[in-house]
C-alpha cells in the first residue's frame, strides 16, 4: 500500500505494481484528457492581444501552455487499458 511522504505537497511512495496500475487509463479518460488539451489549445489561440497590456497576454499564454504541457505529459505516460 502506498505511503504518504512527509512533504509540503501530497506525494506518495508507490511500489512498481501500484505505479503500473495507476498508469492505466480507460478510453473515456483518454478522450476526456484529449478534449481538455484541445480546449486549452483553442483558448490559447484566441487570446486577445492588447498592445497596452502585453503582460496579460504573456500570462494567459503561459497559463494555457502549462495546461497543455501538464495534460500532454499525463497522456503520454499512460498505459492503454
Amino acid at each position: 500500500m502506498a505511503t504518504t511522504l512527509p512533504t509540503v505537497y501530497t506525494r506518495y511512495d508507490m511500489s512498481e505494481e501500484e505505479l503500473a496500475a495507476a498508469a492505466v487509463l480507460s478510453p473515456f479518460t483518454v478522450m476526456w484528457i484529449q478534449t481538455l488539451i484541445g480546449d486549452a489549445a483553442e483558448k490559447k489561440l484566441t487570446i486577445p492581444v492588447d498592445p497596452n497590456n502585453i503582460q496579460l497576454f504573456v500570462q494567459e499564454e503561459a497559463y494555457y501552455r502549462g495546461q497543455i504541457d501538464a495534460l500532454s505529459t499525463l497522456l503520454n505516460s499512460f498505459i492503454p487499458s
